[in-house]
């Protein structure tokens, strides 16, 4: 008999939607989860590769200012304010 368990059963889209906060904290655990669609896996939710998250360039350009401008209520009357047609 081997030590190793079976590979965890997959889960549907729509319960990974509506379990996603519990999947995270299954995963931040060590726990892979892989999620099927139409009964097939489509992908696996798992912990990022020792240094992978920082091994991205961080944005730049217009790209940089979306996360800013996102929180901006205003945003949509400014730009009416000044938008000249």
């Amino acid at each position: 008999m081997s030590s190793r368990s079976a590979p965890p059963e997959p889960i549907s889209v729509a319960e990974a939607k509506r379990r996603f906060s519990e999947l995270i904290e299954r995963v931040k655990k060590g726990e892979r989860i892989v999620v099927s669609r139409r009964g097939k896996p489509v992908m696996a939710l798992s912990l990022p590769e020792r240094g992978e998250a920082s091994n991205r360039a961080a944005p730049a350009g217009l790209a940089s200012l979306a996360g800013a401008l996102a929180d901006w209520n205003d945003l949509d009357d400014v730009v009416a304010r000044h938008l000249v047609l």
